[in-house]
This record gives C-alpha cells, sequence and structure tokens, in this order.
C-alpha cells in the first residue's frame, strides 16, 4: 500500500475489499438454448413443480434483454441440480 500509494489514490488504496463476481449473467445469455433445455425439460423438477408457462416467460423476458431477471433464473439453475442430485 506504501508503494502504491505514490501512484494511486488514497481513496482507493483504503477502501473495504470487494468481491470478485462471477459473470453469471453472460453465461446464461451465451448459453440460453441449453439453460431452456435444462429448465424446461419435462422429467425436471422446474418443469413439473413450476408454472411452465411462466417460465417460458420468464426465459423469454431475459432473452430480450430483461437481464435483471438472471438471479431468478440462476437460481431455479442450481435448485433444479441440486434437487436431481440428492432428491
Amino acid at each position: 500500500k506504501e508503494i502504491l500509494g505514490n501512484y494511486l489514490p488514497a481513496s482507493l488504496i483504503h477502501r473495504k475489499k470487494w468481491g470478485f463476481p462471477a459473470p453469471v449473467e453472460y453465461w446464461l445469455h451465451e448459453n440460453l438454448d441449453e439453460v431452456r433445455s435444462l429448465l424446461m425439460n419435462s422429467s425436471t423438477f422446474t418443469y413439473n413443480q413450476l408454472d411452465h408457462n411462466e417460465l417460458d416467460k420468464l426465459l423469454k423476458k431475459f432473452q430480450q434483454g430483461e437481464y435483471h431477471h438472471f438471479k431468478k433464473i440462476w437460481s431455479l439453475l442450481i435448485f433444479n441440480g441440486w434437487y436431481e442430485k440428492y432428491l
């Protein structure tokens, strides 16, 4: 910090640590066809326990640029994988 203090602003040197976020939104966008086939497969938990029409709407909104839905989609993918493995 002492050496970098000569080159960088103090606010940058002394700030709290930041996490390193994974690029989940990008991953989902780049692999949306695979995501759709995983979540909309008639043998999966997400398809059978959730309203698949609403799930399809969610995926379409994401595809059309409403990227703020990525957390919902990611959560469904993770839960579906957990469900398939452990239950």
